[in-house]
């Protein structure tokens, strides 16, 4: 977890659009399946948003 926080804290700075979301919980499929489809969409808006 402190990687992340760093690289955020590192990345911030810069004005690129960044989302960071602190989640409880491990790397289990119970943990992720939560936010793993709107990380997906977060992640891939851009490119389906730039062909219109």
């Amino acid at each position: 977890m402190r990687a992340n926080q760093a690289l955020y804290a590192q990345l911030h700075p810069i004005k690129e659009s960044i989302f960071w979301r602190q989640v409880d919980g491990g790397h289990d499929a119970l943990c992720w399946r939560g936010g793993l489809m709107q990380g997906l969409i977060d992640l891939w808006q851009p490119l389906f948003h730039d062909r219109s």
